[in-house]
């Protein structure tokens, strides 16, 4: 067992689909896409659980809890003195997630390679509401869950 540390930057791009049907004729809609940018610093605190070691492979499990912070300018993503089609939607800077995984340490000569694959999902809402964006005003709540495939070299 491990417990390990390692600290990430992430640069992520999120897409949100909006359909407004037209009043007059319910057949037209009318699509916009919101783009959500951001930069993360990721602070993730995993236990690893490895097998023993065959050969050249050790097969691994790992899971824990994150902390993520958005570094992203406020002047990017302000919405002061945007018109309201131009608004973006503010996420919370802090948030934890859980995260859990498998991976495989594959042993070379001179260095050691792990593939993983890992799930994350947030603990609590990180939309921050903002009463006059019309984009943020039609969400309940936005979770943030995703997949991670990643490579680490030792």
């Amino acid at each position: 067992m491990d417990l390990r540390l390692t600290p990430t930057l992430v640069f992520s791009d999120r897409q949100l689909q909006y359909v407004y049907a037209n009043n007059q004729n319910d057949s037209v809609n009318n699509n916009i896409t919101q783009k959500i940018q951001s930069t993360m610093v990721d602070f993730p605190l995993s236990l690893k659980i490895k097998s023993n070691r065959r050969k050249n492979y050790r097969a691994y499990l790992v899971g824990g809890l994150k902390y993520s912070m958005d570094i992203t300018s406020d002047k990017k993503t302000s919405n002061e003195g945007k018109s309201a089609i131009d608004m973006v939607i503010q996420n919370r800077k802090n948030f934890v997630s859980y995260e859990a995984g498998l991976g495989l340490d594959l042993y070379f000569e001179y260095f050691k390679m792990s593939p993983e694959l890992k799930y994350s999902a947030s603990f609590q809402d990180i939309l921050k509401p903002e009463a006059n964006n019309p984009f943020s005003q039609s969400l309940d709540r936005l979770m943030l869950r995703h997949v991670t495939f990643s490579l680490f070299f030792e």
